[in-house]
């Protein structure tokens, strides 16, 4: 025979009503809200336009928090990686972007190395190929120069005329080589024109002053002496 009382009805009391109202009441944890392709894509081109935290909460659902994990894990840090990202993406079919964004943090810093290496190498050949094409320019310009100036310096000694009395530029053995008297002499004529020689050389004329340059071998062009 059993003699046990029955257990008598538990009475809820106010300290566990109260607990059950708060936990009611209480939100469930976040979760962060998994973006299909084209969430994904619209995400990262936000993130490329600078977008605020409010637009990516309306359009998308995302907290601050859910920004940084999504930026994690598409392994975008600025702008343009974003907006390159997302050109990617847009390529992609659904099955392709699960595997690439399994891939994607170890794959894209190496083609990224590997794109500023090349960008890197085009740059300098271009740079070569500009620096060996204005020099080939220079070089032609440098002949072109030159060959014309022989032309206007041979045109200027055949119209030469012999004058009646030569006259020798004289050389002082104190006054240096006689390389560089010449040349000094080339250059009193070019920088100071026939009155300064013809006044240091007493009287000498114009005609004598010409014959003898000739005679040295110098180039000038008469045409713009004083």
């Amino acid at each position: 025979m059993n003699n046990k009382e029955p257990e008598s009805e538990h009475v809820i009391t106010d300290r566990e009503r109260r607990a059950w109202q708060a936990n009611k009441k209480r939100k469930p944890a976040h979760e962060r809200p998994e973006l299909s392709l084209a969430q994904r894509i619209e995400f990262l081109e936000l993130l490329a336009q600078m977008s605020s935290r409010a637009v990516f909460e309306r359009k998308l659902g995302l907290t601050a928090t859910d920004i940084e994990s999504y930026k994690k894990e598409l392994d975008v840090e600025s702008q343009d990686e974003a907006r390159r990202a997302a050109r990617v993406l847009k390529n992609r079919t659904d099955d392709q972007h699960e595997a690439y964004i399994l891939e994607q943090t170890k794959k894209a810093r190496e083609a990224e190395a590997v794109a500023n290496d090349r960008l890197e190498s085009m740059m300098s050949q271009k740079a070569k190929d500009m620096l060996t094409k204005e020099r080939t320019v220079d070089v032609n310009s440098a002949k072109a120069d030159d060959a014309e100036r022989q032309r206007r310096f041979a045109a200027q000694q055949a119209e030469l005329e012999k004058p009646e009395k030569e006259w020798r530029l004289p050389i002082e053995s104190n006054s240096g080589s006689q390389e560089e008297q010449i040349d000094r002499f080339r250059r009193e004529i070019v920088y100071h024109g026939f009155r300064f020689v013809q006044k240091k050389y007493r009287g000498v004329t114009p005609a004598q002053i010409k014959w003898e340059a000739a005679r040295l071998g110098l180039v000038i062009n008469w045409d713009i002496v004083r």
